[in-house]
């Protein structure tokens, strides 16, 4: 499977492994498969269809920060739409965090979130 590393800046034929190399620690995700790049081992979640972006690790805590800040609206879709859509007028395309592949677009939409999320109301936030 091909994908881009975001560490080594180009396309990569990347391995699948199983989350136990991944998440040695974490038995629940020892059958999910991951695909990792052979050269630093940064590495994502397969998903189908998908053109896997393999994020460096800076990435990775920005997805992880914006996702917690996001729980509380995660399950309502308007709103979940309403804050695609939000991002996806800021970055002048359809916005999805698995498809970032800079630094520099993962703390822009970090710091959207965040203001996106303080937009909200507290009754929107829940």
């Amino acid at each position: 499977m091909r994908g881009y590393c975001c560490e080594c800046r180009k396309d990569v034929d990347c391995e699948i492994v199983k989350g136990d190399v991944i998440y040695p620690h974490r038995p629940d995700l020892y059958d999910l498969d991951f695909v990792r790049c052979p050269i630093c081992g940064n590495y994502t979640g397969i998903h189908d269809g998908e053109y896997p972006t393999l994020p460096t690790e800076h990435i990775r805590s920005c997805r992880r920060r914006a996702h917690r800040a996001l729980d509380r609206i995660w399950k309502d879709r308007a709103k979940k739409s309403k804050y695609y859509g939000f991002m996806s007028n800021h970055f002048g395309k359809d916005f999805h965090w698995g498809m970032v592949r800079c630094s520099e677009e993962a703390d822009e939409a970090l710091e959207l979130t965040i203001d996106f999320m303080n937009s909200l109301t507290e009754e929107e936030k829940e």
